[in-house]
């Protein structure tokens, strides 16, 4: 039976993550409308799929129909009727319903619109970072001063890291770890999905956080002792291939070329072994995927805090075993997968070699 404060605690987890499920779609909704503007301003007349009111029921301020059921439109969301976001379990969508993610007043998520049409390189103020590959947008950068801001106003005594280069000590042993989008190239390009990524740390170990897709409108969630959710419907312990040999399984790679050319080689030896292959293009999303049972398992080399913070807990919450290679923790290669494929993936990469390659990150 849990002590008292260990009760305490588990509540205070969940209102951080009900906190987080709010910033993290109204960052969301906030890159909806800006994205829907710059492709006004680069036409003219925002009109089309780009208008800037964020297309009916998905505008940032949840307006037009704002239906919380996924109502008849469908689309990406269609959960539960073996859509392709439908996952294995057949999760809910239960928007709404102020269940463990606890709505709010940041936002609705600005629905399924969040990467329609192509790139729009100019209009959304492209800058490169670490390589020509490592991109940030204007739309980045906006999204990480609201995320800033907020927390400003509701939260003044915690800390901040933002991979944008927010930052903030804190006094109150909270400190928030945000990633404003989650998959930058998708969002750049025009492709599904991406992420807004908020989680909350308290004495440096991540107590709650949510993952939010604003091209389909599902959040993830998770408050440490206290579950992993859906759009507030537990997930879990339901996974699809019962051996590696059939397993799908995600991973990312790096920006540097010379880490490409290593992850490759570790490729080429995985996929003969490996049921599939998926490259989603967001750590945090992949990892929220493993949760829910969309995949096997999944692994990448070189993610950040802001990568992984909520994502992890996400999956681990969810009974996924998570850690590296050789019994070591999460670090420079990240491995998530469910109980049934995950000794056999870690022991496969140790195999190739994979240890190799986190080296080359120093």
């Amino acid at each position: 039976m849990p002590r008292a404060d260990d009760s305490d605690h588990t509540d205070d987890h969940t209102e951080l993550m009900a906190l987080a499920v709010r910033l993290a779609r109204g960052a969301g909704s906030l890159t909806v409308r800006l994205r829907a503007d710059a492709r006004a301003d680069g036409r003219g007349d925002g009109g089309g799929d780009g208008r800037a009111d964020g297309r009916g029921n998905g505008r940032p301020d949840g307006g037009g129909d704002g239906r919380e059921d996924g109502g008849a439109d469908g689309g990406a969301e269609g959960r539960g009727d073996g859509g392709a976001d439908g996952g294995a379990n057949g999760g809910a969508a239960g928007r709404g319903d102020g269940g463990a993610e606890g709505g709010g007043d940041c936002g609705a998520e600005g629905r399924g619109d969040g990467a329609d049409g192509g790139a729009d390189g100019g209009s959304l103020g492209v800058a490169v970072k670490s390589s020509p590959t490592d991109v940030v947008t204007d739309v980045d950068r906006a999204s990480e001063r609201w995320l800033a801001d907020e927390l400003a106003r509701l939260r003044p005594d915690d800390g901040l890291l933002g991979e944008e280069g927010a930052h903030r000590p804190g006094g109150s042993g909270v400190r928030w770890v945000v990633d404003p989008i989650d998959g930058t190239v998708n969002f750049l390009y025009g492709l599904r999905p991406y992420a807004v990524s908020v989680a909350a740390e308290r004495d440096g170990q991540v107590v709650a956080g949510a993952v939010h897709d604003p091209t389909s409108g599902e959040t993830f969630s998770a408050a440490l002792g206290a579950g992993a959710y859906l759009d507030g419907a537990p997930i879990g312990g339901r996974w699809v291939a019962a051996e590696l040999a059939t397993a799908v399984i995600a991973t990312g790679f790096g920006y540097d070329a010379g880490v490409r050319a290593g992850q490759g080689e570790v490729l080429a030896g995985l996929l003969p072994r490996i049921g599939n292959l998926r490259r989603l293009g967001s750590a945090a999303l992949d990892l929220c995927y493993v949760a829910a049972g969309r995949l096997d398992g999944y692994y990448e080399h070189g993610l950040k805090d802001w990568d992984r913070a909520a994502g992890l807990l996400v999956a681990t919450e969810a009974g996924v075993v998570v850690g590296g290679l050789r019994g070591r923790p999460p670090g420079v290669l990240t491995v998530a997968a469910s109980p049934t494929v995950a000794a056999e993936l870690t022991t496969l990469l140790e195999e190739l070699g994979a240890d190799d390659i986190a080296d080359l990150y120093g």
